[in-house]
């Protein structure tokens, strides 16, 4: 009979063969990993937005509502974390592990999330062009349209 305690000695005793067994089975089912992954990622991703959303991992409740906080985009594949001071890229590659590691630091509370915010790809790039130009005058604004 199979215990919890049993499974666990036997993991940590044989990590080859776990790790062999693993790989075996991920090439052979390549199409359902792939599936399986997608849909993790997409729930993680989903997960860090929300903790972003709610302003910490303290404030979280579950019934954040995800949208951009500039034109309220609320198509996930759009969204994106903002670095509101700007310099995001360089921050998140320079973290330890770089950007899977930062999004999953940020899941686990290390990472403030004060100077995140969420925008859809097209509201980041004028916030780009923003800090980049800061003379110019006249930006367009995105609006979506409501179908």
């Amino acid at each position: 009979m199979w215990s919890r305690e049993r499974a666990r000695d036997y993991r940590q005793k044989n990590p080859e063969k776990l790790r062999l067994r693993e790989t075996v089975w991920r090439n052979t089912h390549r199409d359902r990993w792939r599936a399986i992954m997608r849909r993790t990622n997409k729930n993680r991703r989903i997960e860090t937005l929300r903790i972003i959303i709610a302003g910490g991992l303290a404030h979280i409740t579950g019934t954040e509502i995800i949208k951009c906080t500039t034109c309220e985009c609320t198509d996930i594949d759009f969204l994106e974390i903002n670095h509101k001071r700007g310099y995001g890229r360089e921050i998140m590659d320079a973290y330890p592990g770089g950007r899977m590691k930062y999004s999953t630091a940020i899941r686990q509370g290390k990472i403030g999330v004060s100077d995140l915010n969420i925008l859809c790809r097209p509201c980041n790039a004028i916030d780009h062009l923003m800090r980049l130009y800061p003379e110019k005058s006249r930006y367009p604004i995105v609006t979506w349209p409501t179908t």
